[in-house]
């Protein structure tokens, strides 16, 4: 019994050293690539945040310029309607005064 297991574990052994080391070397071969995967992957994550960091910069910007902006589109209107009042308030003097004439 004993000669026949250690004649038949000389190559058993051996396709299964074979076996093992295919496995390994496939394992790591997969690994790898699901490392640089994993490596791009975060790199793709890194500009997009970046971009959207940009934009939310921009976009924030640019609604800080349209707060400007309608802050002086409401005082010109103030202003414009104040300066109409005054002109209507004028007119209104005028006539009366070119009626007691």
């Amino acid at each position: 019994m004993q000669a026949i297991l250690e004649a038949a574990s000389n190559p058993l052994l051996a396709a299964l050293n074979a076996v093992v080391s295919q496995y390994q070397t496939e394992s790591e071969a997969e690994q790898q690539i699901i490392l640089v995967q994993q490596a791009e992957l975060y790199q793709q994550s890194c500009k997009a945040t970046a971009v959207a960091q940009a934009q939310t910069q921009q976009l924030e910007q640019s609604l800080a310029e349209l707060h400007q902006l309608q802050t002086h589109l409401i005082q010109t209107a103030r202003t414009g309607s104040q300066v109409s009042n005054q002109t209507s308030r004028l007119s209104t003097i005028r006539l009366i005064v070119s009626q007691s004439i």
